[in-house]
């Protein structure tokens, strides 16, 4: 069983390229791998940002789960712009085949999705609703026929197909594409964690005789 790994973006001396950066904290991983995009380590805020506002900036943590069925979770924020309509999304995503490949699994919050912004699972199942502020909890959990998302335990989206079976990496997606500059849109305390064995497969037990 491998994970969990994690990262709480510290950098001590300079703001640091996300590929550059050593993670940091309990189980951290090894390395960050970009997939698209650029993001930048905050060394005044330890927290990752986007540092590109005409990119979708994906990356994936290069470590693989030793297992598709995982969570994927980090604390969410921006800086108060992103509005409804704004071409902004933010949130976990997973079953990459490689770190810096593609994920079959990409819950975020969209701003450009809906009326007042949306809670979305790969664009197939959508919630529209208000970002509620402040610094938000997302995980993406991914088992084999049961994909969901939650921001603040509570969950929101859900899917029912099995894509990207046998993928094990996990990462982060700070969409920008509105202009305008950097750190618009964050991410702390990142973590991903391999799926319990008792909640992949029911346990057996045998029956004892007594006498």
């Amino acid at each position: 069983m491998a994970g969990p790994f994690g990262d709480t973006f510290v950098e001590a001396t300079t703001d640091t390229a996300l590929e550059s950066h050593t993670p940091t904290g309990p189980n951290a991983g090894t390395a960050w791998a970009a997939q698209l995009g650029a993001i930048l380590v905050s060394q005044v805020n330890d927290w990752a940002q986007s540092n590109s506002d005409v990119a979708t900036n994906r990356y994936g943590m290069d470590n693989a789960m030793g297992g598709d069925e995982f969570d994927v979770q980090g604390n969410f924020s921006t800086d108060g712009t992103p509005t409804p309509g704004n071409l902004q999304g933010v949130g976990p995503v997973g079953r990459k085949a490689t770190a810096a490949g593609n994920a079959s699994y990409d819950f975020q919050y969209d701003w450009s999705v809906g009326v007042n912004g949306s809670w979305t699972l790969n664009s197939s199942d959508t919630l529209d609703e208000a970002w509620p502020g402040g610094t938000v909890t997302m995980k993406l959990q991914m088992r084999a026929n049961d994909h969901r998302g939650f921001a603040g335990a509570v969950e929101k989206v859900q899917l029912t197909d099995n894509l990207g079976a046998g993928n094990q990496y996990g990462g982060i997606r700070l969409a920008d594409f509105q202009g305008g500059g950097t750190g618009r849109l964050r991410c702390d305390d990142f973590l991903e964690t391999l799926a319990a064995a008792a909640a992949r497969a029911p346990r057996s037990f045998a029956l004892l005789g007594v006498g």
